[in-house]
């Protein structure tokens, strides 16, 4: 039986297969398939004679499930590559065998791949052995010409500089480069090309001086041309059209040229343009009937360069022929429109301003166990995506000039920890279960919770974990937390550093450092400095405390004694003062949080500039050592040049004084001999001192490259962060206000963006708003001051 073009052989003997096996070791079957209920063999022990005998041969059993323990047994002992329950259908049976099969051409061609191989590599060997013989010839050589190599790159570096002239391109090869034909001819056409250029030039130089160019007359032109002996193929260009302009001036009675014709259609006619500049608008001020001509028009559009785009001359003269002072306005050119950007934007499948509101207990701490629905997401949610920005396209207004469009913005987008970004960057997806989260920064992330119960202290120590944070008890004085989000009993003077929220069912008292990229909610705040890019949410009192928020501060039920507070987004307060305590100083409208990160990026980032310009220094002091390195070198490689000639020079003559018996010169010369080699080997000794600090030179320019590099690195990744800090800061619209709902003392002082109020007296129930004003008295430039309104 031959199904699909096996060759199969069968056997209900398990003696007659394992022979079978032995007489086939030459062509191994490629299967070997054995039910487990074999006579006087059972089927894993033919399989494990079978993988001794046919190492190759794939192996299967067939099994009933009750014997699973046993099939679990033979994959471990006979090494079989399948097991097949009883009963089975054909076509189970008819896969495996195709999968065998595959498998099993799969080895037998890695087989013959792994000698060929090892024959390729013997081989390789063979040739690599020949290939060190030969490098051993030639090292030395290359030693040699390695040195000769350096020693004349030091003569021609130390050339550099002496006898040479720089190099200035004559007029024919700026011609050639123009690809003009270096001739009167030529030179007449490239400067035709120019004239637009060189009339701009010359334009904008005069009105810098309050001047206005005056057209000349073509015979002026050609007289003056004459007079200075200059070539007139430029003029003589440009006669047609001198020669039609006058006899349209004729024609109109109206002298086209000169700054008068402007003034006088200045007069009658106003030329207006569109914001950008692509369209531009003529009308008429002054009906006069001599004016309404097309080269009047035309001339007066020259006047204002208004060349692009300008409506066909049919157009005008069909406006001219009805066209009065009431008349609507002619869009006399149009060109180009601009392509404005579309600003890159991100849209979040989550709740990003989610805020733990908790629940206020009778005595003023928060329940946060009560807090209503919080997100949650599952490993592989979809959470965030990137519509990329586009960019625009500029265009050309009336008069040529291109029209610029800006940049388009992009948003931050990153995937932090608890999240993947998929291969494109544009979108982001949860990487774990948790509470889903947005950054000021930007940044999204996943965050799973972390509970300890009781207080957060010596027992526990810090806790750095990425996601969220729930302490039962206190957070004790001099531990650290740093995390996703920190919720617990109380601050007690610790270390707390989030990307997101910290809420505290009590209070935060004598704690130094709370830096929170979320939202702060608290019972009070004693004696504390909060930074935070969020509000700050407190029931009771804010004593003694400095305060930095991107956000608001809202304390609407209770008090603010002898505390600093900014926020960006205003203060609602209760009570703000006390008669036995120092004023509190308030300054709303201004994002001081934000300004402060962001110039203490900018100070790093100088003084890594800084820094980069002094190691360039170092790397200038070390070049300008190699060139005298280099100076040094081609001197003594010169001496050892001139010693070689005077040795072979000496040589000869050493033999011929020996010859002649002159040994009282030949003793002279010997001596000499001597003195030029001990020259020729200290000019040697310098060489090689020259080669090795040249080495070490190289090694530490490298180096401090390196080192600027690295500079350069973090100085971008601090741009990235100043960026977006000010993207952050850009998306909130300031409020420059102070809301009382009590009672505001006298001596609290209240900042704005622009100016700042003392309070003189008491006042209940106020607002304390900053606001512009435009007023003529100051010529149109806005002022500010602070008023205080009813609640």
């Amino acid at each position: 039986m031959t199904p699909k073009g096996y060759e199969v052989r069968g056997t209900d003997n398990s003696l007659e297969g394992i022979d079978i096996l032995e007489a086939s070791k030459k062509t191994p079957f490629m299967l070997v398939i054995s039910s487990y209920t074999m006579p006087r063999m059972k089927g894993d022990a033919i399989l494990k004679k079978a993988r001794e005998i046919s190492p190759d041969s794939l192996r299967i059993l067939l099994a009933d499930a009750a014997y699973i323990d046993t099939m679990i047994s033979a994959i471990n002992t006979a090494s079989i590559h399948s097991c097949i329950t009883l009963p089975f259908e054909d076509q189970d049976l008819i896969n495996q065998v195709e999968n065998g099969r595959e498998q099993f051409l799969s080895a037998q061609k890695a087989a013959a791949l792994k000698q060929t191989i090892q024959r390729q590599n013997r081989q390789l060997f063979q040739i690599a052995s020949n290939f060190r013989k030969k490098e051993a010839q030639d090292l030395a050589q290359m030693e040699d010409r390695k040195k000769e190599i350096r020693i004349l790159n030091s003569k021609i570096k130390a050339g550099q500089g002496k006898n040479m002239q720089e190099h200035i391109p004559s007029l024919g090869q700026l011609l050639e480069d123009r690809g003009s034909e270096h001739s009167p001819q030529g030179f007449s056409r490239a400067f035709i090309e120019m004239s637009g250029q060189i009339r701009d030039i010359l334009q904008t130089a005069l009105f810098s001086y309050g001047l206005e160019p005056l057209p000349q007359s073509y015979n002026e032109a050609v007289f003056r041309a004459k007079q200075e002996k200059q070539h007139i193929g430029a003029v003589a260009k440009l006669m047609p059209a001198l020669r039609m302009l006058i006899h349209q001036s004729q024609e109109a009675c109206v002298n086209l040229f000169g700054i008068d014709f402007k003034r006088l259609m200045d007069q009658h006619f106003s030329l207006t343009y569109s914001q950008d500049r692509a369209k531009a608008f003529l009308r008429i001020k002054k009906y006069r009937s001599d004016l309404l001509t097309l080269p009047c028009i035309k001339y007066y559009l020259s006047w204002y360069r208004v060349t692009y785009g300008v409506v066909p001359d049919q157009t005008i003269a069909a406006w001219l022929k009805t066209a009065n002072q009431h008349s609507a306005p002619l869009t006399v050119a149009h060109g180009l429109d601009p392509v404005h950007p579309v600003n890159g934007e991100i849209k979040y499948h989550f709740p990003t301003d989610f805020l733990h509101a908790g629940k206020i207990n009778e005595d003023g701490s928060i329940n946060f166990h009560d807090r209503g629905e919080i997100p949650f997401v599952k490993s592989g949610e979809f959470l965030a995506v990137k519509i990329l920005a586009e960019q625009g396209k500029s265009g050309i207004d009336v008069t040529g000039a291109r029209i610029p469009v800006l940049e388009p913005s992009d948003r931050t987008f990153e995937a932090g920890p608890g999240t993947t970004l998929s291969e494109d960057g544009s979108k982001i997806y949860a990487a774990v279960d948790g509470q889903p989260h947005l950054d000021a920064m930007g940044k999204v992330t996943v965050n799973p919770e972390l509970k300890i119960k009781g207080d957060l202290g010596f027992e526990t120590g810090d806790v750095i974990f990425d996601g969220n944070v729930v302490v039962e008890g206190a957070v004790k004085e001099g531990f650290k937390v740093k995390g996703a989000s920190l919720t617990a009993r109380e601050i007690q003077g610790a270390e707390i550093d989030l990307t997101g929220d910290l809420n505290v069912s009590f209070g935060i008292v004598d704690t130094d450092l709370v830096n929170v990229k979320g939202s702060v909610q608290a019972k009070f705040v004693h004696n504390s400095k909060i930074n935070a890019f969020g509000d700050l949410i407190i029931q009771r009192e804010i004593i003694d405390s400095v305060i930095r928020l991107s956000g608001a501060c809202i304390n609407t039920a209770g008090t603010i004694i002898n505390s600093e507070i900014s926020a960006n987004m205003g203060i609602d307060a209760g009570t703000i003062g006390s008669d036995s305590a120092k004023p509190s100083k308030l300054t709303v409208g201004r994002d001081e949080h934000t300004l402060i990160l962001v110039e203490k990026i900018s100070v790093r980032i100088r003084e890594n500039v800084e820094a980069a310009a002094a190691i360039n220094r170092d790397i200038t002091t070390l070049s300008e050592e190699d060139q005298t390195l280099h100076g040094q070198i081609a001197r003594y490689a010169t001496i050892q040049d001139r010693a070689q000639l005077e040795l072979k020079g000496a040589a000869k003559k050493m033999n011929d004084l020996k010859a002649s018996g002159n040994m009282a010169a030949f003793q002279k010369i010997k001596k000499s001999i001597a003195q030029v080699e001990a020259d020729a080997k200290s000019a040697e000794e310098i060489i090689n001192k020259g080669f090795e600090r040249q080495d070490a030179i190289a090694l530490e320019i490298a180096q401090k490259q390196k080192r600027i590099e690295e500079l350069t690195k973090t100085n971008h990744s601090l741009e990235d962060e100043k960026k977006r800090l000010l993207e952050y800061t850009a998306t909130k619209t300031p409020k420059a206000q102070v809301r009382v709902a009590k009672k505001v003392l006298s001596g609290t002082r209240v900042i704005g963006p622009h100016t700042n109020l003392t309070l003189y007296r008491d006042d209940v129930r106020c607002r304390i708003v900053e606001r512009g004003h435009n007023s003529d008295d100051t010529g149109g430039i806005p002022f500010y001051e602070i008023k205080i309104t009813g609640y």
